[in-house]
C-alpha cells in the first residue's frame, strides 16, 4: 500500500474495542472485531454483494494483519449481520472505508448507520479528521446511507473501478 497508515497495535485495537463496546448496540445484536476466524463470513457476504468485484482471502488478510485497518461490526447469534472495513491514514488524519456491508437479512434495521457513527466516534477519539470512502454512483442505496451519515460528494473520479467505471469520493468531516 503507498498510503501511510497507523500501527493498530493489540493496545490501540483493545481501546477501539472498548469504545465502540461501551456505546449502545442494537437490540440483540452483538458487537464483534474481526479475526481470521470471521474472514470466510465476511468474505461470503461481499461475494454477494459485489460479486465479480469480491477481494481475494488475501486481502482481507492483509486488512487483518498488514494495512492497519479495522474490520468491525455487528453480529446476530453467530450470523455478520453488518460489517466495515477502515484504514486509518495518520498523515493525513483520515479514516478510508473499504467495505461497508449489511446482509439483505438484517437491512432495514440502522445497522450500517449504527457502524458509521461508531467508526466516527473512534475516529474523532483518536484524533483523525475525515472518514472518506470511494462509491459506484449507481450505488443509490449507499449514496443515500452515506449522505443520511453525514457525508458529502467532494468530486468524480473518472475511470477508478477496475472495470473502468467511475466512482464518487465522499467525505465527513469528523473533527477539526
Amino acid at each position: 500500500m503507498s498510503r501511510v497508515l497507523t500501527r493498530l497495535t493489540s493496545g490501540r485495537i483493545e481501546a477501539i474495542r472498548k469504545s465502540i463496546l461501551d456505546k449502545a448496540v442494537p437490540k440483540s445484536f452483538s458487537v464483534f472485531i474481526a479475526r481470521e476466524a470471521d474472514l470466510p463470513a465476511i468474505r461470503g457476504l461481499a461475494a454477494q454483494e459485489f460479486a465479480d468485484d469480491t477481494n481475494e482471502y488475501e486481502t482481507y488478510c492483509d486488512y487483518l494483519y498488514v494495512c492497519h485497518a479495522l474490520t468491525f461490526g455487528l453480529k446476530h447469534g453467530k450470523d455478520i449481520a453488518c460489517y466495515g472495513i477502515f484504514e486509518f491514514n495518520r498523515r493525513q488524519k483520515k479514516i478510508y472505508m473499504v467495505e461497508l456491508v449489511a446482509s439483505k437479512k438484517y437491512r432495514g434495521r440502522g445497522l450500517s448507520t449504527w457502524v458509521l457513527q461508531k467508526i466516527s466516534e473512534v475516529g474523532k477519539t483518536l484524533g483523525y479528521k475525515t472518514l472518506t470512502s470511494h462509491v459506484s454512483p449507481a450505488n443509490k442505496p449507499a449514496i443515500k446511507l452515506y449522505e443520511k451519515a453525514g457525508m458529502s460528494l467532494t468530486r468524480r473520479v473518472k475511470g477508478y473501478h477496475h472495470d473502468g467505471s467511475d466512482a464518487l469520493y465522499m467525505r465527513k468531516f469528523i473533527s477539526r
